[in-house]
């Protein structure tokens, strides 16, 4: 992972080479910038600043671009009246070139690097100071955003569905050399995430994306496969049609991308529980039948459903692919495609961090109406664990993407900070505030997480870790009474059996998608 440092310098760089590779930008390149740009050395995380790069990557003129999925076009002609003076001379360029403009350059440049909105206008402002022939504004440099295929469906609802494709994604990491095909016959294995997001909090409106991840493909953020938008959750049979029809085909046969032959071998949902539920038919998190894994069956105390933990008959696919599963409500259009007990894993950002960890650190830190366990902390102790949590946090290194906070601010913590808790600082933090007890269950679900999300301690103490699993489920009861026995809690049982099949826990996360479905 580059440190910020070695970040920021691509962008400068990058940044210089937009500027001194247009040959119709007024731009006055001065001479330490020269050298600069000439000592520029390229590699993989610096290619799109590479000039001569941009000339593979941009289409050919006379190719239908139609179902191209990137964020550049070439020059058009109608820009609107918000462009500098000199920018109606550049849009009727010659139409044949294949390199893109300098403003469908900057755009890739944003997105590429996430800049925010405030700060590519502030960008935008300065280069049209220097005479450079780019938009004024954010929302006119997107007008050079390349429409791309897709089918757009009015769903009844009363919301809209727009379907892009799985093969139009897997052509685009083919085309940008992102996707190495080394084998004449190739097989992928891609996960799919699905999840709802509101859109606004003031209004009902969400979006249900479906997002696309390969498996060997370093991407910095998923690719859209579709995308529903509406006020209600959409219908099962239309939200999963086309991306079903598309997968089945894709799973039988080959498609052929220049001279070699794909297929997809394997399809790994990943989902949180009601919209795992959601996709395979079944009952929701909060029913008594609510595993899709097994066959247990949950009872209400105190007002909230319980799942004990035991060992129980395990559910089938072909029990499902029947319609002969008790959980079952409605047949999904995944259903003969996808695996729906061993291709549907009950993700860890969700089910662990989210969940049972916030739930036990909720526990210690924070009085929870009708619940007082010996573990809870007193107002001082909690004054002296935030005191240590920001101390420890001023020594994370830049790998960390969020530092600790106080816990004042514990109900707004994010899954990425209950994964550094769980995973990484756990011993230090709580060793001296916890009970031996508890600080020993603690203990238990830190190494197995800890071991889970290792390549390495993954297989080599798979066995261990499992144990730790074990443990920490059959005394959860006993030290947490009902406070640790929910639907989530269950899944920690199955997690170390998807551990085996699929590999880490971060190779099969919600966390890959989380960046790109919040706004």
């Amino acid at each position: 992972m580059a440190s910020r440092q070695t970040a920021n310098r691509y962008i400068r760089e990058y940044l210089l080479t937009l500027m001194s590779a247009d040959s119709t930008a007024n731009c006055v390149e001065d001479e330490s910038l020269s050298e600069v740009s000439a000592s520029f050395q390229l590699s993989e995380a610096e290619e799109f600043a590479n000039p001569h790069v941009w000339k593979d990557l941009a289409p050919d003129a006379g190719e239908d671009n139609s179902e191209i999925p990137y964020c550049y076009s070439h020059e058009s002609s109608g820009e609107s009246s918000d462009t500098s003076d000199d920018e109606s001379g550049s849009a009727t360029s010659n139409p044949q070139t294949s390199r893109p403009s300098l403003p469908a350059k900057l755009l890739t440049f944003m997105l590429i690097f996430s800049v925010s909105k405030r700060a590519m206008q502030h960008l935008l402002v300065i280069l049209n100071e220097e005479g450079c022939n780019v938009p004024k504004s954010v929302s006119t440099l997107k007008r050079y955003c390349q429409p791309i295929s897709h089918d757009l469906l009015s769903v009844a609802c009363g919301g809209q569905f727009a379907y892009f494709g799985i093969m139009n994604n897997i052509r685009f990491c083919f085309e940008r050399q992102l996707l190495k095909l080394n084998d004449h016959f190739q097989k992928l294995t891609i996960l799919v995430n699905f999840d709802g997001v509101p859109v606004y909090k003031s209004s009902k409106m969400c979006l249900w994306p479906i997002l696309l991840a390969i498996k060997g493909v370093d991407l910095s953020v998923p690719l859209p496969i579709g995308v529903f938008c509406g006020t209600n959750r959409p219908p099962l049979s239309t939200y999963l049609e086309s991306f079903a029809q598309e997968l089945r085909s894709l799973m039988e046969t080959y498609v052929s991308i220049a001279n070699k032959a794909i297929k997809i071998e394997r399809c790994i949902i990943i989902a949180d529980a009601p919209a795992r539920a959601f996709i395979q038919g079944i009952y929701s998190h909060s029913a008594r039948l609510a595993c899709g894994y097994c066959k247990i069956e949950g009872s209400r105390i105190e007002n909230r459903m319980c799942f004990p933990y035991n060992q129980y008959e395990p559910r089938t696919n072909d029990a499902y692919m029947s319609m002969r599963e008790s959980n079952q409500l409605v047949s999904s259009p995944l259903l003969g495609i996808v695996n729906f007990v061993e291709d549907l894993p009950p993700e860890y950002m969700h089910s662990v961090c989210l969940s049972v960890v916030k739930r036990l650190f909720s526990l210690y830190v924070s009085s929870i109406k009708g619940i007082k366990l010996p573990c809870r902390l007193s107002a001082v102790q909690r004054i002296h664990l935030s005191q240590l949590m920001i101390q420890v946090s001023k020594c994370l290194p830049r790998e960390f993407h969020r530092k600790l906070r106080s816990l004042d601010e514990f109900e707004h913590f994010k899954a990425c900070e209950f994964r550094t808790l769980i995973v990484y600082l756990a011993p230090v933090l709580f060793r001296k505030f916890l009970p031996a007890p508890y600080f020993d269950h603690l203990m238990l679900l830190h190494v197995a997480i800890f071991c889970f999300v290792s390549q390495e301690l993954s297989t080599s103490l798979f066995h261990q870790a499992s144990s730790c699993i074990t443990l920490f489920c059959q005394r959860a009861p006993g030290l947490y009474k009902g406070a640790l026995q929910s639907f989530n809690a269950h899944l920690l049982s199955h997690m170390p059996h998807f551990v085996e099949s699929l590999g880490p826990l971060d190779q099969w996360s919600a966390f890959f998608s989380k960046t790109t479905t919040e706004f």
